[in-house]
């Protein structure tokens, strides 16, 4: 599947949101225990510096992921292939964009967001009539930068769009920084993966010829990028003039990818998945599998892994949709579906070495049914092959976000918040992108520090740790009468210590397991 390829063009780059006071940082440390005892519930104020990581390294905004966004949705018309460019395919992408259930088969991108947010993030927005930009795939595509053709189309498309449709940018800028919430562009040409020539330079291992053959592929698939106008051409923005930044480029094809596959296609007319996928990106969220191709950290079953099923705890936790409970000594919780509920619980060395925020490193635990937004995907494989889990259980995963000075080597827990634009994410999902990785301490023969990482109950180290395609099961959910500890799961720890040194000391036991609760009981070892 293809996510947000050029993000690799500058670094680590996709996780944070967007802007609020600066004096809210002040606070982001703080562990506000909202009931006292032997676990508590999270602080939410974790959201504020999600927003500025980012933004201060490369000069990226990102939206704010509660609250209302109004997206601009521009269809554009690429040339050789205006056959597509039919009022009935822009209807088609106003409903996978903004429509409901009845619209879709499924969920819209609007819906799946407000639903997956417990109703805090409402999506609304626009869609324009076809825009033809006059140019086909091979002149659109810019050989020295593979962004710059999309780059220029998004000023081009929001320039036409304002002249000609009357589009009013303020309205766009919800937050009023300055930049558009988020702009969509939907080319009418075919996504890469679906040419002929595509399909059969795969099927004979010959994908370097392909790309030197079709170069302009690496421009047409889908993905998400930001407009940092370093150039300063007519560059000028405000409240009352913002500018188009973060957006997306994806084929309108992928309304069809449900259809493709006789098994789904009587249940989706309109498939949002890509859209919802990329979207994510848009708020700051990574991918969330392996760009090296070296391990699969959360098995594709992840809407920022391969496309499948609910956002995950932590997922939820960093936009500020959820509060998790935290474990602060020997203790029994009972948990409902964190799809419908929002419950999820972190547990750490009773050390307590959790910073407060969800740029920490923790276990986090959620309980996974099949309802809700994971209902989809529990009863039909998506078109990659991968299927979400078939039946209820407990997924337990390491999360290691914490950020770390990249000039120091500081934690940020100890940093002085003056210095936060130099902050980023220590450990990455993709080991080349990781911290130790560019410090020279990476070794390939080692244990990974995954960002986010599941452990699968059935203790499957070697194909986890091992296989690029490895899809999660069922069976690797944890059920009535499982436990997990550093000892019985010590492939999964070095020598019985965390990433950041500690010793993992409590045994988690999952005392009953069933679709509607779980009750999980923690002891300190």
């Amino acid at each position: 599947m293809k996510k947000s390829k050029l993000l690799i063009l500058i670094g680590i780059i996709s996780i944070s949101l967007s802007t609020s006071g600066c004096d809210s940082l002040r606070g982001f440390f703080n562990i506000s225990k909202k009931s006292e005892g032997d676990y508590y519930s999270a602080d939410t104020s974790t959201d504020t510096y999600y927003k500025y990581s980012s933004y201060n390294i490369y000069g990226i905004h990102y939206p704010n992921a509660v609250g209302d966004l109004n997206v601009l949705v521009i269809p554009v018309t690429i040339k050789g292939y205006e056959v597509n460019a039919t009022e009935e395919n822009r209807e088609r992408i106003e409903k996978a964009y903004f429509g409901s259930e009845k619209d879709t088969g499924w969920e819209s991108v609007a819906s799946y967001y407000y639903t997956s947010s417990y109703g805090q993030l409402n999506i609304t927005g626009t869609v324009t009539e076809w825009y033809e930009c006059g140019k086909s795939m091979t002149e659109l595509y810019d050989g020295s930068d593979s962004s710059l053709g999309s780059v220029s189309l998004l000023r081009d498309a929001v320039n036409w769009a304002v002249t000609t449709q009357g589009i009013d940018k303020t309205k766009y800028d919800t937050d009023n920084d300055g930049y558009m919430d988020a702009v969509m562009l939907i080319y009418s040409a075919p996504d890469f993966s679906h040419w002929d020539e595509y399909k059969e330079y795969y099927n004979n291992n010959m994908m370097d010829l392909f790309y030197e053959q079709f170069p302009e592929a690496d421009l047409f698939w889908a993905f998400t990028y930001w407009d940092q106008r370093l150039d300063q051409r007519d560059f000028t923005w405000s409240g009352s003039n913002p500018y188009p930044h973060g957006y997306c480029f994806i084929s309108y094809d992928f309304m069809d990818e449900a259809s493709s596959d006789s098994d789904r296609s009587n249940d989706i007319e309109i498939d949002a998945h890509t859209f919802i996928h990329e979207f994510g990106h848009i708020l700051g969220l990574d991918d969330y599998y392996d760009y090296d191709g070296i391990h699969s950290p959360l098995c594709g079953v992840d809407m920022m892994d391969l496309n499948v099923g609910d956002h995950n705890a932590f997922t939820k936790y960093a936009l500020g949709w959820t509060t998790p409970y935290v474990v602060n000594n020997d203790c029994t919780i009972t948990i409902g579906p964190e799809s419908t509920t929002g419950d999820a619980i972190i547990v750490t060395p009773s050390s307590k070495n959790f910073n407060g925020s969800a740029f920490s490193e923790y276990f986090i635990l959620e309980l996974i049914t099949t309802d809700g937004l994971w209902k989809q995907d529990s009863r039909h494989a998506y078109s990659n092959g991968v299927q979400a889990y078939t039946s209820y259980g407990i997924r337990i995963m390491h999360v290691d976000a914490r950020l770390v000075n990249y000039y120091s080597g500081t934690f940020a827990s100890s940093l002085n918040y003056t210095n936060y634009g130099q902050l980023d994410f220590y450990a990455s999902n993709t080991p080349s992108r990781g911290y130790d990785y560019y410090n020279g301490k990476y070794s390939a023969s080692s244990l990974k520090t995954d960002f986010i990482s599941m452990i699968p109950a059935t203790n499957s180290f070697s194909e986890f740790q091992t296989m690029n395609i490895y899809y999660a099961s069922s069976d690797q959910l944890f059920k009535r009468g499982d436990y997990f500890d550093a000892t019985s799961y010590n492939k999964f720890f070095n020598n019985g210590k965390m990433h950041d040194g500690s010793t993992f000391n409590y045994r988690i036991t999952i005392d009953s397991c069933s679709s509607s609760s779980a009750t999980i009981s923690f002891k300190v070892k």
